[in-house]
C-alpha cells in the first residue's frame, strides 16, 4: 500500500492544479447550518420617529440599535443596523421598522426595510439602477456596542424582492462575511449571479409579487460571523412616477414563511483565503521539487 506521503509527492500527472483546488475547496466547504441561532428585533434601542400610513412606526436613522436580539442563544447578543452607500439623488433612504411582519396580526420581531426611487420622472427622469447597503454587526449584550460577538450560525430571509413595469428589485449578499448557504423557494421567480469576487445576486423580474410569496424570497445560512452586508437595489425605468417606494422585510427567525417548499441549501464556495493559498503554494512548490 502507497504511503499518503507517497501519494503528496507524486500526484498524477496533469491533475496537480486541480487536486489542488479540490482540496482549497474542501478546506473551504462550511456545513450546512444546523440549529441556527433566530435573530429577533423587538427591541430597539432608539425611539421610532416617524409613521407610515400602511406599515406604521419606523426609524429614520442610518444606525440603530437593538437589544438581546437572539434569546434562544444561550447568551445575550446586541445588534447594530447601519446604512450607508445611498445612491442618492436618484434614490433616498426612507426608515426602519421595528418588531415587524408583513402578515396582519403576525408575531412581529423582524424588519421592515423601506427606501424610493426620488429621481424624478417623465423626460427629466434621472432613471436607472441604485440601492441601500446595509449592515448588521453583532455584540456582546449589556448596550454598550462595544466588544464584536460571533455567531456560530444563524439564518435569516429577506423577502419581497420583486417588482413592477417601471422597476426590478435586487439583492446583493457577500460570500465573505461568512455566508455559507442560501435556500430558495422550489417555485422561485429570483434569477441568481454569481460574481467572481464572492458577491451572489438575486433579481426579480418586472413583476410584482405579495409580500409573503416564497417566490420572492431567499433564506441566508451564515456561519461564525459578527457581520453581515447586503445591499438592496432597484433598476428604475422611464415608466415610473417619482418618489416610487420600495418595501422589503427581513425575518431572522424565519417563522414567516416555515413550511414554505423552500429547497436543500445551496452552497457557496468562499473566496480563497490567505491560508488556502498558501497551502496551494505549498503544494505547487512540492509537486515542482519532484520533477
Amino acid at each position: 500500500m502507497r504511503r499518503v506521503a507517497d501519494l503528496l509527492m507524486k500526484p498524477p500527472p496533469r491533475f496537480s492544479s486541480l487536486w489542488i483546488t479540490a482540496l482549497a475547496l474542501a478546506l473551504a466547504s462550511p456545513s450546512v447550518a444546523q440549529n441556527a441561532v433566530g435573530l429577533v428585533f423587538d427591541q430597539p434601542f432608539q425611539a421610532n420617529n416617524a409613521t407610515h400610513p400602511q406599515l406604521g412606526d419606523y426609524y429614520t436613522g442610518t444606525t440603530f440599535d437593538f437589544l438581546d436580539v437572539a434569546p434562544d442563544s444561550g447568551e445575550v447578543v446586541d445588534a447594530r443596523l447601519t446604512i450607508s452607500g445611498i445612491t442618492a439623488p436618484r434614490y433616498s433612504f426612507g426608515g426602519t421598522f421595528p418588531d415587524h411582519s408583513s402578515l396582519a396580526g403576525g408575531s412581529g420581531g423582524g424588519l421592515g426595510l423601506l427606501y424610493a426611487y426620488t429621481g424624478g420622472s417623465g423626460a427629466g427622469g434621472n432613471f436607472g439602477e441604485g440601492g441601500v447597503t446595509y449592515q448588521l454587526e453583532f455584540y456582546s449584550g449589556g448596550g454598550l456596542f462595544s466588544t464584536p460577538v460571533a455567531l456560530s450560525n444563524l439564518s435569516l430571509m429577506i423577502y419581497d424582492i420583486d417588482g413592477e413595469p417601471s422597476q426590478a428589485e435586487s439583492l446583493m449578499v457577500y460570500a465573505d462575511d461568512g455566508l455559507s448557504s442560501y435556500q430558495l423557494s422550489s417555485a422561485s421567480a429570483l434569477a441568481v449571479n454569481h460574481g467572481p469576487d464572492g458577491t451572489h445576486r438575486f433579481s426579480a423580474p418586472l413583476e410584482m409579487f405579495d409580500a409573503n410569496d416564497p417566490a420572492a424570497s431567499v433564506i441566508l445560512n451564515y456561519a461564525n460571523t459578527s457581520s453581515i452586508r447586503f445591499r438592496l437595489l432597484a433598476n428604475t425605468n422611464s415608466a415610473s412616477n417619482n418618489n416610487n417606494g420600495i418595501y422589503h422585510g427581513l425575518n431572522g427567525d424565519l417563522s414567516l414563511l416555515s413550511g414554505s417548499g423552500f429547497t436543500s441549501p445551496i452552497m457557496v464556495v468562499p473566496e480563497p483565503s490567505a491560508a488556502l493559498l498558501a497551502c496551494g503554494g505549498l503544494l505547487g512548490l512540492l509537486l515542482r521539487r519532484r520533477r
